[in-house]
């Protein structure tokens, strides 16, 4: 089992803070400022082979210029367009990992496609699944039952304080850092909603937008887009 280490792990703020290095590139005035960088598969060496799914896998990479290990998810467009659902998903997953901003939750670094796949590069979660350590382990005791579940807890809450719900939490969807914290991930069912002025809760659709996005755009000579 990893260490229980009490110190907190930076936060990476999406839209307002700096982005990630690979969306960095140097201005007129040689300043690192926040610039739209063209990001392909080719930037990427493949290590190994990290988790299958239904619509694609997850790839352990290193970016060649950073040399920063990432987890590549890549999702087939082709199996996607088989069920409308299975885009609008995709699409919310999307959009949810670039406005969350928890310490708790599995960072985006970016996303983009191709003609064929639909790619998002994710913060590399050394520890493996909870799942594992858990059946490793055999048993938690009791301050260590209580370390994982306040920062399951704190990745919840600031779901649900963006008015996300993640709908698929098990042991199999929280990850360990190498230094031992949670990260909530796979945020495929996860829905965002609304609160009305009547305290009602109403689902928000995926917009039509997103959902064209993801089926229709193309990439001329296989150059990849961001999402």
């Amino acid at each position: 089992m990893f260490s229980l280490s009490s110190s907190p792990r930076h936060t990476h703020k999406l839209a307002d803070a700096p982005p990630s290095p690979l969306l960095l590139e140097k201005n007129a005035n040689n300043d690192s400022t926040p610039a739209t960088v063209y990001v392909t598969p080719s930037d990427f060496t493949l290590l190994s082979v990290i988790g299958m799914g239904s619509f694609g896998k997850v790839l352990l990479v290193r970016n060649k210029q950073t040399l920063a290990t990432s987890a590549m998810k890549i999702i087939s467009k082709r199996l996607l367009t088989r069920k409308p659902t299975y885009i609008e998903n995709i699409a919310a997953e999307r959009d949810i990992l670039a406005k969350t901003d928890s310490p708790f939750c599995v960072r985006m670094e970016c996303s983009f496609q191709t003609t064929d796949k639909l790619f998002i590069i994710m913060e590399f979660a050394a520890g493996g699944e909870l799942f594992y350590h858990l059946g490793k382990q055999g048993l938690l005791l009791e301050h260590q039952g209580a370390f994982y579940i306040s920062e399951i807890i704190l990745a919840l809450e600031h779901l649900h304080g963006n008015q996300v719900v993640h709908r698929d939490l098990k042991p199999e969807n929280i990850l360990l850092s190498s230094d031992g914290h949670c990260l909530l991930t796979d945020f495929g069912l996860a829905k965002e909603y609304k609160v009305t002025e009547e305290g009602k809760v109403s689902q928000e659709r995926t917009n039509e937008r997103a959902r064209a996005s993801v089926r229709e755009r193309t990439s001329v000579n296989e150059r990849a887009l961001p999402l």
